[in-house]
């Protein structure tokens, strides 16, 4: 009877090894599907839309404390990851820094 535990525990331990290791194999695959491109523009306003004439993307909180707009801006060597292309402009998501926000930068803006 002892053995036939201890062939049980054995059995699971390898059966959550197995499965632990699947998870890390499909986030390093999920992970590596997205790339990253590098922001070329220093100080550039984020835009809610493709185009200058579109409003810049407001950070509410900022906003909120200092009592007037204040808008989101991407730096040089920030990272980005693509999300959509529109007529010379690109809509990303920023990874690096504090701000993981969404919006529009010209495409000149990005290092493709």
């Amino acid at each position: 009877m002892k053995k036939f535990n201890l062939i049980l525990i054995i059995l699971a331990g390898l059966f959550f090894i197995a499965c632990s290791n699947n998870t890390a194999e499909t986030e390093k695959t999920e992970e590596s599907s997205t790339k990253e491109y590098k922001v070329l523009c220093d100080n550039q306003m984020i835009y809610q839309g493709p185009g200058e004439e579109t409003i810049g993307l407001i950070n509410e909180t900022a906003t909120k404390a200092v009592g007037a707009d204040v808008y989101y801006y991407a730096w040089k060597d920030d990272r980005v990851e693509l999300i959509e292309e529109s007529e010379g402009w690109v809509k990303v998501k920023l990874v690096s820094g504090p701000n993981h926000v969404t919006g529009w930068l010209p495409e000149t803006c990005i290092d493709k």
